[in-house]
């Protein structure tokens, strides 16, 4: 999981401002919850608040390949803090909204910001028409029987 530099210019900023949009509808939803729920009346407070929380979760993103890389860092634990810190913008989308509404403020907000930030900092590079070279990188013939299963990076390989 670490940073690629070679990804599709177009890719690269539709992925940007999709995970600034829905970080900025997060934000929104953070900014009535500390109103509503947490008593925040100051506009300083309330920004700090805000900007807290997705400086959290994009800092918790930039740290995971660190976490692999070195011993002294919990593996795993930047990777937890960021769906923990997603969680807590899930339930400020809740109180906010009934489970309709908020539903889609989760959705829309604080999920797919955790998700798009992760597809800006780490997805695969991308140079074709999207999807264009899948057919391609599927095992053909009889090198599909030599196909294994999926293994999580710190799992031994079993044959």
């Amino acid at each position: 999981m670490t940073p690629r530099p070679h990804r599709h210019t177009t890719t690269s900023l539709a992925l940007t401002i999709a995970a600034v949009g829905c970080t900025a509808y997060t934000a929104d939803t953070n900014w009535r919850f500390a109103d509503h729920y947490l008593g925040m009346i100051s506009a300083v407070e309330r920004a700090l608040f805000v900007v807290a929380g997705a400086l959290a979760l994009v800092a918790s993103l930039l740290m995971a390949p660190h976490a692999r890389r070195r011993s002294q860092l919990i593996p795993g634990l930047p990777q937890a803090l960021v769906w923990v810190i997603t969680g807590v913008h899930v339930f400020a989308a809740y109180a906010e909204s009934d489970l309709l509404a908020g539903t889609v403020r989760a959705v829309i907000g604080p999920i797919l910001a955790a998700l798009m930030w992760h597809f800006v900092l780490y997805s695969s590079p991308c140079h074709c028409v999207l999807g264009a070279d899948q057919l391609s990188r599927l095992p053909q013939g009889s090198d599909r029987t030599q196909m294994r299963p999926l293994q999580l990076p710190h799992q031994p390989t079993s044959q």
